[in-house]
């Protein structure tokens, strides 16, 4: 039986898709595929996203929302991070993809992240958020569609725009393709329809069970680092936490040359203890 939908909305103009029965019967099985990744940790009681991934934390959500409206996006794409790896900011893929974006070497240089021995910008959630954007704004700007750019993030602009031209099509929802990218599209709805509406699929959660946002002390650094361990001390931090809050710190040391400006974050407290939280909800539906 195939579920009766209102099509989500990456922008207006995707009211001007209408799914045919194999589609939705797509979109269903997303759906069925994704409930079955989704679950609540009854020991963490956290919300989890469980998968080849690891687990992912939603509380991830109102940051790169805020990226994505501040970059000109529709705030709808922060679920392709979702199905890239589960907003899990240390995801590697088999293919060495990293970050929560998933973005190889060569893309990530691309699309002006720094990816070295010392540094992985990949690794920072802001940055590569931000070099994600880029990515989308290129391609929409190229396609004028924004599941056609979803469908080219996971296959590549250049396999899309062939196929595109081959097979006489504006959109990717017309396209014939194999079948990892045929579902991507699918699975980015799906992955919409259950985050803004756990309660409809079964999802009963509290607002103690979500991971809360983060809240950092933010520093500034355009020098070299000679021993991140030393600045750790010297932040009344340590060296552990400082790598934990700051992943794209790969090294001990960070030479920088040309006095490039780093942003380093510091946990307050507050946000190491989850006694000492505030409860947040990023949507008020999330919880009952």
């Amino acid at each position: 039986m195939i579920l009766n939908y209102d099509l989500p909305k990456l922008e207006s103009e995707l009211l001007s898709f209408q799914l045919d029965s194999k589609q939705k019967e797509v979109l269903e099985s997303a759906l069925n595929y994704i409930k079955s990744n989704i679950k609540i940790n009854s020991d963490t009681k956290h919300l989890c996203i469980s998968g080849r991934a690891g687990t992912g934390k939603t509380q991830i959500c109102a940051l790169i929302v805020k990226i994505l409206k501040e970059q000109g996006v529709p705030e709808d794409l922060v679920y392709l991070a979702a199905i890239e790896s589960h907003y899990d900011n240390a995801a590697v893929s088999s293919a060495k993809a990293v970050g929560m974006w998933q973005f190889m070497p060569s893309t990530a240089k691309e699309y002006g992240l720094e990816v070295n021995e010392y540094v992985d910008e990949r690794l920072d959630c802001d940055k590569s958020t931000v070099a994600a954007c880029k990515y989308f704004k290129r391609a929409y700007a190229k396609y004028k569609c924004w599941l056609t750019v979803a469908a080219a993030y996971n296959a590549g602009m250049g396999r899309i725009s062939k196929s595109l031209e081959t097979q006489d099509v504006e959109h990717a929802l017309d396209l014939y393709l194999n079948k990892e990218t045929s579902r991507y599209i699918f699975r980015l709805l799906a992955m919409k329809l259950i985050i803004e509406n756990p309660a409809r699929y079964g999802y009963a959660i509290k607002a103690n069970q979500l991971y809360q946002p983060l809240d950092c002390d933010t520093f500034v650094v355009a020098e070299p680092v000679k021993d991140w361990v030393q600045w750790s001390k010297e932040h009344n931090i340590t060296y552990s936490l400082l790598r934990e809050y700051n992943p794209w710190i790969r090294s001990v040391s960070l030479p920088n040359p040309n006095n490039k400006t780093y942003v380093v974050k510091i946990p307050k407290e507050t946000s190491l203890y989850r006694s000492k939280q505030t409860l947040k909800t990023y949507r008020e539906n999330w919880t009952r």
